[in-house]
């Protein structure tokens, strides 16, 4: 019998240990991602023009990466801290910006740009069975708010207005479709992007 509670002991004392270091990790991945957050936003005012107190960021401490955006000039700076880079690009090198969700266990932005490819970042993750109503409709509301940003960064810092030149229009469709053809993008986000280039 003795034995027994002792293992169950041993049980719990390494699921207790186990939670301690996965704390631990989330606080010193936090950490680094705020600390070079704000070493890349003083390089975007450094080197970019940028203003600080324009800029917004958003945060995806699942991957430990972030998005910094120059709302006035339309810089998107990509903070990847797996990688430790950081990628500047305008606004209107964003080809579409849109979420992607399953209820209540995650949501992604799908950011497809024309000089880094294809981007995600995951404003909830979930991974339990069951996930809780009120913290997925805040993230849902917060990535609402980020796609409709991007894209409204995207069409506004264009160097041509898709809605009257029917030269850009016509060559966003063809990047379009050539997304969907080599498998970029699937059908429902190829239908989104053009519904939004015809306005």
């Amino acid at each position: 019998m003795n034995s027994f509670f002792t293992i169950i002991v041993v049980i719990i004392a390494l699921v207790l240990l186990n939670k301690a270091r996965k704390k631990t990790k989330a606080i010193q991945r936090r950490n680094r991602l705020n600390s070079l957050v704000n070493q890349y936003k003083k390089k975007m005012v450094e080197n970019y023009n940028c203003n600080d107190e324009n800029i917004e960021v958003y945060r995806d401490f699942w991957n430990a990466n972030a998005l910094v955006v120059d709302t006035n000039i339309g810089k998107v700076g990509f903070v990847l801290n797996h990688k430790r880079t950081f990628k500047i690009a305008d606004a209107s090198s964003i080809l579409s910006a849109y979420m992607q969700y399953e209820r209540l266990n995650y949501i992604n932005i799908k950011i497809v740009t024309e000089e880094f490819g294809t981007m995600h970042f995951h404003t909830y993750d979930n991974s339990r069975w069951i996930g809780k109503q009120h913290e997925y409709d805040v993230a849902y509301a917060k990535s609402g708010k980020l796609e409709s940003l991007l894209s409204n960064l995207q069409y506004y810092y264009g160097e041509d207005s898709f809605s009257t030149s029917t030269s850009s229009m016509t060559d966003e469709l063809r990047e379009l479709t050539d997304m969907y053809n080599n498998g970029s993008l699937n059908e429902e986000e190829f239908t989104k992007a053009k519904a939004r280039l015809l306005g």
